[in-house]
This record gives C-alpha cells, structure tokens and sequence, in this order.
C-alpha cells in the first residue's frame, strides 16, 4: 500500500460519485476549489443515480443569471419549484427497496430540506456530511485563491505537492480527464438485472446498496491502494 498523498484539489460536486468519493482515501486534506467560476454541465449542482428505467439524472435548478462568469460561492439556488421534495421521492422510489436504505435514510433525507441560499454552502454541508457518514479520515479545507488550470501538479507520481484533479470527473466524456488509478469495481445494484451494471453513479447509489461495504468497494476501486 502506497503512503497517502498530501493534498488533493478538486471542485465540490453534489451528492458526488464513487469515483470522487474514492479520492477521499487518497490523500490526508482535500482542497476544496472556492475560487472559481461556476461551469454549466457539471456535477456542481447534479447527480446520477440508477432507477427501473436505468440512469437518472437529479439536478439543482439555479436562479438565472450569468452563472458561468459568478464566483461558485455567489451562484443562488431557485426554489421556484419544490425540486427538493421531487428529488428525495426520486431516491426513494429507486432506492427504498434497497438493502439499506433504511439504515441511511435518516442522515440523507435532511440534506434535501437544509434550503442553502448558495450551491456551495449546500455542496460543501453534503460532502462533510458524507465524509461523516462514510467515517473517512480526511481533513476538508477550502482553496485560498484562485491557481488557474496548469499551474499546479496534476497527476499521483509523488507524495508531497498539492496534486490538482479539478474537472477530472466530469458527466461529459471528452471534457473528463483521464484518470488511470481508478477501476470501479462491480457490486449489486437494484436494477442490474434489468440494466446491467452502470458503474460511477452517485455515492449514494453504493451507500444503499452496499452499506458499510462501501469504503470497502470505494477502496478497491483505486489502485494507489494496491501492493506494488
């Protein structure tokens, strides 16, 4: 098992994927980018889960606005419609018949009624929440001003530098970065034998399915954590 990496700087998604999740065991601080703009078509305010009729996107709808050019911390949320309540029905329909849904329904379901002014308030409550709920022993912080794309190391090669992985994991294929050191590994989905195995959908997808077998299989699915 190779040391931990220092620190990891990546973007706050929402509810965000197992490969984001696996990162969490990469390093000893996350770095969260606080410093940027907002970009439309990511998972800064969206997530896949897995449903009868297979992938399922869930998105945070935002007040209009030229979101693209705002600060990530100045992006509004709308709560013209009750998305919140909408999404949880989502989850549950997809999720309640799932091996545990029961045992984390508890902790999920207030983060849909927190009502956050800004994304990434909401973003940033999830991801500790998560962290918690997971019990991964990383620190979270939050970047101090802005690096531009670059400028800063980007890659795993060494232990000891702040290792840049902003919009490696992306909805869109060509605009995700490739990511070597991740291999998801299979487990039993709700609907897989219906649709197969969709693999990297939200955290939330391994956490009802899977339960505290989830850093398990989030730890297996990187190979910074394989013997040489």
């Amino acid at each position: 098992m190779r040391k931990k990496i220092e620190k990891l700087l990546i973007e706050a998604h929402y509810f965000p994927s197992v490969q984001y999740c696996s990162k969490w065991l990469m390093a000893d601080e996350i770095v969260i980018e606080a410093n940027e703009n907002y970009q439309k078509g990511s998972y800064r305010n969206r997530f896949r889960i897995m449903n009868s009729y297979g992938e399922y996107e869930l998105s945070i709808p935002l007040k209009k606005g030229k979101n693209e050019r705002q600060s990530i911390r100045d992006v509004l949320i709308s709560y013209g419609e009750n998305w919140e309540l909408q999404q949880w029905r989502a989850i549950k329909t997809a999720y309640g018949r799932s091996p545990f849904f029961e045992h984390y329904e508890h902790l999920i379901e207030p983060l849909f009624c927190k009502n956050h002014r800004y994304l990434f308030d909401l973003n940033l409550e999830i991801l500790n929440a998560l962290k918690t709920i997971l019990d991964i022993d990383v620190t979270f912080s939050l970047s101090s001003d802005y690096l531009p794309k670059g400028l800063s190391r980007t890659g795993f090669e060494s232990e000891n530098e702040t290792h840049d992985i902003r919009d490696m994991i992306h909805p869109k294929p060509h605009r995700a970065k490739e990511d070597d050191i991740f291999d998801p590994r299979r487990y039993e989905q709700v609907f897989a034998s219906k649709h197969g195995f969709l693999e990297n959908m939200s955290i939330l997808d391994l956490l009802f399915c899977c339960g505290p077998e989830t850093r398990r299989v989030l730890n297996d699915s990187v190979y910074w954590n394989e013997a040489d």
